[in-house]
């Protein structure tokens, strides 16, 4: 980024610069420096190097897998979904802990690291709150974060573009109609999502009876000791994560209200209603 800064303050000192270069025939072609910063230089930068270039290369995949990543990364980085993940995982029932970690786990892989960095540590906490070895949690939850990642409930994660999108280059490349039996076309970010959700709650299950049939039973003989700085206060929400949370939430309901209105077309007819009356 920094370089490309620096080459469009090159170009606006030389721009208007002549130079020669010898062409395919033997003759010499005359050139001309273009300054960058000019306006319909950056005008073209947008409309051509950014948008048909860039964000357009591969159908495309560049560009939603930015705003995807821009989503996710604000959501992790911010504590949000770590926050979620905390606030989820204290109020889980020791009947279902087995099967709601490893959901819990499947889930997380929206959040990249936050399944193994927050989820983890707090199943084992969870575990030893009731008297048990830690490690039983830790395993559930690994197993989850790790052998159910791309399965989920949500539709179109970071997972599910990447893949999608270089599935339907790839058929494209090789000829292949990127459609259903049916004719219908594919949508590449929720082509598999049938699969994925299926694949959710039988993961789900399964884990959690692996965890009770297997490594429970293992693992309840060992001997275990908890680390002296390890306290539970560590995996409570905190209030500023309470606030975060009650705002991230009016914020979501903010968004979808203005994604139906703009699906719905009411912010495009009102205008038109004023200009009538």
């Amino acid at each position: 980024m920094f370089l490309f800064v620096a080459a469009l303050a090159l170009t606006g000192l030389i721009g208007g610069m002549e130079f020669q270069t010898t062409g395919a025939d033997g003759n010499l072609v005359s050139h001309t420096v273009k300054s960058m910063l000019a306006t319909e230089n950056v005008r073209w930068m947008f409309d051509n190097a950014i948008l048909e270039n860039w964000l357009k290369f591969g159908h495309g995949v560049l560009g939603v897998i930015l705003v995807v990543m821009l989503g996710v990364g604000i959501a992790e980085n911010s504590g949000l979904l770590g926050a979620v993940i905390k606030r989820v995982g204290l109020r889980l029932n020791e009947k279902w802990l087995p099967m709601l970690l490893v959901f819990l786990g499947i889930m997380s892989s929206i959040a990249t690291d936050a399944g193994y960095l927050v989820l983890i540590p707090l199943a084992g906490m969870l575990y030893a709150g009731v008297g048990k070895n830690p490690l039983i949690g830790m395993a559930a939850a690994f197993a989850g974060v790790s052998a159910g990642f791309s399965a989920n409930l949500i539709p179109a994660t970071p997972i599910d573009v990447i893949v999608g999108l270089n599935a339907r280059v790839f058929a494209e490349a090789q000829g292949v109609p990127f459609t259903t039996a049916d004719g219908v076309e594919l949508n590449p970010a929720t082509m598999h999502y049938f699969f994925i959700f299926v694949s959710t709650f039988m993961l789900a299950i399964l884990g959690a009876w692996v965890t009770k049939r297997f490594v429970a039973p293992r693992l309840e003989k060992m001997e275990y000791t908890l680390p002296e700085d390890l306290q539970q206060s560590d995996f409570e929400v905190s209030k500023d994560e309470q606030k975060g949370l009650r705002a991230a939430g009016l914020g979501l309901v903010a968004s979808l209200v203005a994604i139906v209105a703009l699906a719905m077309g009411l912010w495009h007819r009102t205008p038109m209603k004023r200009a009538a009356l």
